[in-house]
């Protein structure tokens, strides 16, 4: 919920677009880099309870980024909730991944990123409208406490087949096993690409309508709203066809969309086609998210399931956290149009490489048993 209040944080304690990127950042580097950790862990413990805890821990957070004073304490409460919210993706990935087949993979994984960035777009809606009166500090307060009822309905409905637990030497073994997958590591680097143009727009959109387009400050928060309002709807549409027509030439096509999309964000004559171009880029980036989880769990079998999304979180968070301090200092040595323009040939170079990766003959796929 961070980047729709970075205009009012900015203004109150009088942030450079650099310190605003290392603020994003702060929460991306401790996301991505126990991303894999938490893969590994999903693998061999229960991953209800590690759900549970992450949301509890993301959720007291948040609630503690309302005490900040000073940027530091912003950093700090921001990286501790990237702590908790790194169990999310290895942990809801291979419990879906376990639940459905491979031929309806595709659209269960549209469903759940469609659900949950319909969350997301509320968030700047309500944002910007509750800034009018209660403030960027009881925001945080206000939208911590879902995460602690959502964290007890979790834990009281959802239930997991016991597993036994991996010994350290098989651990050992499926880790050589993921970073020796062609596939797998091309697919990584997709995921680095896709992180990249993701943070990048997300966090300097509501200051680009802001300082580019002369939009209200609450507007612009609303407005990173459409991203995932299309967002609610794309990744059931992208996750469906894919399990019809087949992952990888979809995916690329996606990523080309969204790299004109992204230079059109920055070049938009009217805020009308600034507009349209959110709109776009939310369908085009969330409509590839299912695909390439989805690509992801029919690569590698399914004891590694949970090592393999987080391996692909960690790599791409990992670099994608160097993205928000980056683009805000291109932004302040160059400006908008610069900064933009590199992240859409940044996106550009993932149309490329998703199509080096090996996608198997449908009729060939069947889910792996667990050896």
């Amino acid at each position: 919920m961070l980047p729709p209040l970075l205009p009012f944080i900015m203004w109150e304690f009088g942030l450079t677009y650099f310190e605003v990127g290392l603020l994003s950042a702060s929460f991306i580097f401790t996301n991505a880099m126990l991303q894999f950790p938490m893969g590994l862990m999903a693998d061999r413990y229960n991953r209800r309870n590690m759900a549970v805890l992450g949301l509890v821990a993301a959720s007291i957070a948040t609630l503690l980024t309302a005490s900040s004073r000073i940027l530091t304490h912003l950093m700090i409460f921001q990286a501790l909730a990237g702590i908790g919210a790194s169990t999310y993706h290895p942990v809801g990935g291979s419990l879906i991944s376990e639940v459905y087949p491979r031929q309806v993979r595709g659209k269960a994984m549209g469903i759940h990123l469609g659900i949950a960035n319909l969350g997301s777009f509320m968030t700047p809606v309500a944002v910007g409208f509750l800034m009018l009166t209660i403030g960027w500090r009881s925001c945080f307060i206000l939208f911590s406490l879902p995460g602690f009822v959502v964290a007890a309905v979790f834990w009281l409905m959802v239930k997991e087949r016991r597993r036994t637990a991996s010994s350290s030497t098989k651990l050992n073994l499926n880790v050589r096993r993921l970073i020796t997958n062609r596939t797998l590591l091309i697919l990584s680097l997709v995921f680095i690409i896709s992180s990249m143009r993701y943070r990048g727009v997300t966090t300097f959109v509501p200051l680009l309508a802001v300082n580019a387009y002369n939009l209200e400050a609450s507007i612009a928060a609303m407005l990173l709203g459409f991203i995932y309002l299309m967002g609610s709807v794309a990744p059931l549409i992208g996750g469906t066809l894919s399990d019809r027509f087949g992952r990888r030439y979809l995916a690329a096509v996606l990523f080309a969309v969204t790299a004109l999309v992204i230079y059109l964000l920055a070049s938009a004559p009217t805020v009308p086609l600034f507009i349209l171009g959110l709109l776009l880029f939310g369908f085009s980036i969330t409509a590839s998210g299912p695909i390439l989880t989805a690509f992801t769990a029919d690569t590698v079998p399914r004891e590694l399931w949970g090592s393999a999304f987080g391996f692909l979180f960690t790599m791409g968070m990992g670099i994608g956290v160097l993205i928000p301090p980056m683009v805000g200092y291109l932004t302040d040595v160059a400006g908008f149009y610069t900064a933009f323009t590199i992240l859409a040939l940044i996106s550009s170079t993932g149309a490329v490489l998703i199509l080096k990766a090996r996608e198997a003959p449908r009729s060939d796929i069947k889910d792996q048993e667990v050896t």
